[in-house]
């Protein structure tokens, strides 16, 4: 405790994207994840692909994507 206040270690991220909400659904643990990824189509022009994924804790996998491109 520093000061009254717990003192937090900060021990890497677990995925590079925006956000990221857990939630549990029958039982279940899933993350909804908010993804912002930039492309560029041709030389100075940028687009922005973004979206929401919802994963599965427990084996990783992507169940679904919505919003692509919002």
């Amino acid at each position: 405790m520093n000061k009254g206040f717990p003192v937090l270690h900060k021990k890497g991220i677990v995925s590079p994207n925006v956000e990221m909400t857990p939630f549990v659904f029958n039982s279940k643990l899933y993350r909804l994840e908010s993804m912002d990824k930039c492309h560029c189509a041709k030389q100075n022009e940028t687009r922005h692909l973004s979206h929401a994924i919802i994963r599965d804790v427990e084996s990783g996998k992507v169940i679904s994507k919505l919003g692509v491109g919002h």
